[in-house]
């Protein structure tokens, strides 16, 4: 079937500003659980370049057959004007998801020595992902108690079901996004390890200028792998790329806490990987001092044990086939299996880069192993 993309744009009072059918190029980039980047080149004479400006919003769609759906919303963040040699003006866009709103907080409450219910958060993964939202860029962001006054206009969370595992965490001072993903990362007070995340979420627009914090659990998209394969010989996987590498995992770790010399207080961890061979004990430190309780620094320790391990990527091109069009069929966050050589993987699509240049879309998409 044909697939048709195009681009709106609308200015911050979210009044649609120009329409655009065609581009030099358009690359985006999805993430799960991160900002999607949509960078857009147009002729740089286009009478419609003094129309982009700071937070403009950019909104992908997409069509198949009869099937449209958006693709893709963002925020413009930064533009480049080029002159190429030939002296050809080329104007470029570059936007970032929804989810740059959560980014552009920080946790604005104390950490270290004080605890609070705003840094210290225990239960449901849901919940804890919604009560930091909330209380850094939602309608709960107010000053008092917190140090800025951080509530985005039109911006709410949606209601918590309570979902997800029991967890604990203690806050430092990072971005919200960031903090968010640590948290994803923790599936229960007892330490267990994982960099797999254990619930999505992406901020979702829900009006020309309001926009909603939503969570997905277990994972945003649908489990297809029962009916929905990629492999070589079945005509919808080209340039595939398997790679396993150890060469980056810290597998034993102390994490230091607060204090100095023999009074500091030191956490020892140690991964499940270290006995696949006699050799693979990897040692490091993770610093924490600004974490004043047990379970903070366990959080710590785990979250960086969770970044170390062994790292396996699986990509490949997509052929679109008349039974398996993506946006139509499966899309980022769905769970597929894919087969190369003798690898065949029940995996999640956890990101997908979108080029389309002289009328050609090409997709590629990234996978992770499952929690």
């Amino acid at each position: 079937e044909s697939i048709r993309v195009w681009v709106n744009m609308y200015n911050t009072q979210g009044q649609m500003v120009a329409m655009f059918d065609e581009w030099k190029t358009l690359d985006i980039v999805h993430t799960v659980n991160s900002y999607d980047v949509v960078t857009l080149s147009i002729d740089g004479a286009d009478p419609r370049v003094p129309l982009f400006a700071t937070d403009c919003i950019i909104e992908v769609w997409r069509q198949i057959g009869s099937y449209q759906y958006i693709e893709s919303t963002s925020l413009l963040r930064a533009v480049r004007q080029q002159l190429t040699t030939d002296q050809h003006a080329i104007f470029t866009a570059i936007s970032r998801g929804l989810l740059d709103l959560v980014r552009r907080r920080s946790v604005m409450y104390p950490i270290y020595p004080s605890v609070t219910p705003f840094t210290l958060k225990q239960g449901p993964m849901e919940t804890m992902l919604k009560q930091i939202v909330n209380e850094n860029v939602g309608p709960g962001a107010l000053t008092p108690p917190r140090f800025l006054y951080g509530v985005i206009p039109g911006f709410t969370v949606q209601s918590d079901a309570a979902l997800g595992p029991v967890i604990t965490v203690q806050l430092a001072n990072d971005d919200i996004l960031t903090s968010i993903n640590q948290v994803v990362l923790i599936t229960d007070i007892m330490g267990d390890i994982s960099i797999l995340s254990k619930m999505d979420f992406d901020v979702i627009r829900t009006g020309p200028t309001t926009f909603e914090f939503q969570t997905y659990f277990p994972q945003r998209g649908v489990d297809r792998s029962a009916s929905l394969a990629f492999a070589p010989e079945l005509g919808n996987m080209v340039n595939a790329d398997y790679t396993f590498a150890n060469d980056v995992e810290v597998n034993s770790i102390v994490v230091l806490g607060p204090g100095t010399g023999t009074s500091q207080r030191i956490l020892p961890l140690v991964g499940t990987d270290t006995t696949v061979s006699p050799w693979n004990v990897v040692e490091g430190f993770v610093d924490a001092g600004g974490q004043d309780l047990y379970n903070g620094m366990l959080a710590a320790g785990n979250a960086a044990l969770a970044l170390s391990v062994p790292k396996e990527t699986f990509t490949f091109d997509v052929l679109q086939t008349d039974i398996a069009v993506y946006g139509r069929d499966y899309g980022v966050g769905d769970i597929i299996t894919a087969r190369f050589n003798t690898i065949s993987k029940r995996t999640k699509i956890v990101g997908a880069n979108i080029n389309i240049a002289a009328g050609v879309e090409t997709i590629k998409l990234v996978f992770s192993d499952l929690p």
